[in-house]
């Protein structure tokens, strides 16, 4: 558990009694949390079993890639309830709530800055893929490479990930052998965001026992 000098330390001044005054607010986001290390987990499974194949053993490229958007879909909704874009909603007050459910999840779970981060630039290259084209065309451009000449949206590879080959562009590649997703220039390993979901996930029951103890009640969130 949780012990009170440690969630001083890493809530906000108000993040105690905020969590009292929303306790149901705060474990109904832990329900979401967990249902997304689930889909996480599952499917990270299927596709760390992958680099245990040969190449000429690996399922067509579809099929893998429902698995990674699966993966990819959890991590961005894991990222979006522990750190929420800035809201400029009218609701200052609305804004605020918002801001200070997720430090309280940050808190409960002990989710490091640097853990953030990484979350919130997954989220950012999931979601902007126009961004990530121009950045990756303005470079090439600037190189003076050749043009590409065909882009295709989804690839899987086997032990190398290139952004192009012979003018075709990938704009989002699987690398089998070492669990790397790329968008263009941007490159995530799978295991090191493995690793924050299992943190998330270990964490969850000292998390609940905490936010119990906050609010003086044990109440339940069904699951979603």
């Amino acid at each position: 558990m949780i012990d009170n000098d440690t969630a001083n330390h890493v809530f906000t001044s108000n993040g105690l009694e905020f969590i009292k005054l929303n306790e149901f607010a705060v474990r109904f986001h832990l329900v979401s949390l967990d249902n997304n290390v689930r889909d996480f987990m599952e499917h990270y499974n299927y596709l760390h079993g992958l680099s245990k194949l040969t190449e000429a053993e690996l399922p067509d490229t579809e099929e893998v890639w429902d698995a990674v958007i699966v993966c990819a879909e959890a991590i961005a909704a894991i990222a979006n309830i522990l750190v929420p874009s800035p809201k400029t909603r009218k609701n200052k007050l609305l804004n605020k709530f918002t801001k200070l459910r997720a430090e309280a999840l940050q808190g409960l779970l002990l989710i490091s800055l640097g853990q953030r981060n990484e979350l919130v630039n997954f989220r950012n290259r999931l979601h902007h893929e126009d961004e990530d084209f121009d950045e990756w065309f303005f470079n090439q451009m600037s190189k003076e490479k050749a043009k590409p000449t065909k882009l295709t949206r989804r690839k899987v590879f086997w032990g190398v990930s290139p952004i192009n080959i012979n003018g075709e562009v990938f704009a989002s590649a699987y690398d089998a052998k070492i669990g790397f997703v790329h968008f263009f220039d941007h490159h995530f390993s799978l295991h090191e965001l493995m690793s924050i979901v299992t943190l998330i996930n270990k964490n969850f029951s000292s998390a609940e026992d905490q936010l119990s103890k906050l609010s003086g009640k044990a109440t339940r969130v069904a699951t979603l």
